[in-house]
């Protein structure tokens, strides 16, 4: 017996990046409730994977050089691209490049930035919060813990002047688990800009009540009923987002029964 609409939809968890996918495009999030899952790898989210180990690799053995470590980052690039082919993830072979050819910029840059706030107390751990009301846990995983501090390391090419709501809401998740201040350090590497930039996330109280609102239309969407073309009928898909590929689009045309 299910005890509750989460159970009913084979959702043991949330997470900060569900949560804000419901809150940006209903329609996509519940398309990937419905067990969807594209065959595709993302070469920018390997690199992000790449240079966030191989930073935290580097703070736990300062013996490492610069050279090593990205030497260590390409070896975990390589090993997601390997992965994604022996799972025969379809990818763009040419971001695959782009994106590989800029690690040694990112720990060039991000390493010694790192290093002076000295040796962490975790990295790339899990953090499990539980929401009054709600009956599953938001489950997370952040990139550096220090005392009373969580950062979360951002790689990008154009630094912002501010940060979006989305990783707001994500370092609030994460310091209301940890009781911690939230940090989004962005890690920028481009031919003619190289630096890192740390923004402090404030007002976390009232990104949280976001989250917990968001939560609770989740909950509210997903008991309508068992059927999740029940569920569905409920949301219209915005088809000129820039998240929908073509077969997410086929997909969704069949669950939001659009024919």
């Amino acid at each position: 017996m299910k005890n509750n609409c989460f159970e009913t939809h084979n959702l043991n968890h949330l997470s900060p990046s569900s949560i804000n996918e419901y809150i940006q495009n209903p329609s996509h999030w519940l398309l990937k409730v419905s067990g969807f899952r594209e065959n595709i790898g993302i070469p920018a989210f390997w690199r992000g994977t790449a240079v966030d180990e191989a930073i935290s690799y580097g703070l736990f053995d300062t013996k490492l050089s610069i050279q090593d470590l990205q030497h260590y980052a390409l070896n975990v690039f390589d090993k997601k691209v390997d992965e994604a082919k022996a799972a025969k993830l379809s990818f763009d072979v040419q971001k695959a490049m782009n994106e590989r050819s800029l690690l040694p910029s990112f720990i060039q840059t991000g390493v010694p930035y790192f290093r002076q706030f000295g040796e962490p107390k975790g990295t790339q751990g899990k953090i499990v919060l539980r929401l009054d009301d709600i009956p599953i846990d938001i489950v997370g995983y952040y990139d550096l813990h220090y005392t009373g501090i969580v950062r979360d390391i951002k790689t990008t090419s154009r630094m912002p002047s501010k940060l979006p709501n989305s990783y707001n809401r994500q370092l609030s998740i994460y310091a209301t688990a940890m009781d911690c201040i939230p940090v989004v350090d962005y890690v920028c590497a481009s031919k003619s800009r190289q630096e890192v930039k740390s923004i402090g996330v404030t007002d976390v109280e009232e990104h949280m009540k976001v989250v917990r609102k968001a939560c609770l239309n989740i909950m509210n969407l997903l008991s309508y009923s068992d059927d999740i073309h029940e569920v569905a009928s409920l949301l219209m898909p915005d088809f000129d987002d820039w998240r929908w590929s073509e077969s997410e689009k086929l997909a969704a045309i069949e669950l939001f029964n659009m024919r």
